[in-house]
């Protein structure tokens, strides 16, 4: 009797072992659902967040920075100067020459969050981890092969930016990832000036610049911004510059 008592002591307790084991699996498996339902509820947030900090814009098949001026016969909405003074760049080939991509592109109104107080190629780093934000497990193939391009070249450029800065800043515009998410000036010029005659705002208001991925005559990367009263400034600085004010402004097809 002794012994069968024992026995069944013993069952019982291996059976409310079970139910104990199985009970944790249940709380277990109820945590990982809402954990599941939270990550899918912060993505949401995220995407919600993204979206509403950008705009869509309509880029007409081919117009030029130049073109955009005269379009607009270098006017906003309330009268003032859209452009400030063209003088040093009027014959500069990022102002005659190159034209906006056409079809429809996605916008930040702002600068990149964390892209100011950074050189270029640090921005141009902030752009990868936001393009793994941004897309995640579904990265386009095209996009994936642009940032392992940056990866493979940041320390040759990082080097190449206290001997060469010209260089530097040739080879740091062409890099894919800066080709393809960055603006360019005209880009950049036209959807400040459309937003500006739809909504009467000025985007890139005084003190925000945005860095393009074009260069000057001199090898200097364009930079858009500072849209006040007297007009959009456009200037060039060195890609090792750090600023508190100087961003870039995302821009996706």
């Amino acid at each position: 009797a002794d012994a069968l008592d024992g026995v069944l002591d013993r069952s019982l307790k291996r059976e409310a072992a079970q139910q104990n084991l199985t009970r944790l699996d249940d709380i277990v498996y109820e945590i990982d659902k809402q954990r599941g339902s939270l990550k899918r509820q912060a993505a949401k947030a995220r995407r919600y967040t993204r979206l509403r900090d950008e705009m869509r814009v309509l880029h007409p098949a081919v117009i030029t920075m130049r073109e955009v001026h005269d379009l607009a016969g270098n006017k906003t909405k309330d009268g003032k100067p859209l452009f400030y003074d063209t003088g040093w760049y009027k014959d500069e080939a990022f102002f005659t020459n190159d034209a906006i991509r056409p079809g429809w592109r996605l916008v930040s109104r702002a600068v990149l969050s964390g892209s100011r107080s950074q050189n270029y190629l640090q921005q141009t780093a902030t752009l990868v981890g936001h393009l793994n934000t941004v897309y995640g497990d579904a990265m386009p193939k095209a996009v994936a092969e642009a940032i392992a391009e940056f990866e493979k070249e940041k320390k040759g450029l990082a080097r190449l930016l206290d001997s060469d800065w010209r260089e530097a800043a040739k080879r740091a515009t062409e890099l894919q990832v800066n080709l393809m998410f960055r603006e360019t000036p005209a880009e950049a010029l036209w959807s400040l000036a459309l937003y500006e005659r739809v909504n009467g705002e000025r985007l890139l208001p005084e003190g925000s610049w945005s860095w393009t991925n074009k260069l000057s005559s001199g090898g200097y990367v364009v930079v858009v911004g500072d849209f006040g009263g007297r007009g959009v400034r456009v200037s060039g600085d060195y890609p090792g510059s750090v600023g508190g004010g100087l961003g870039f402004r995302f821009s996706r097809s």
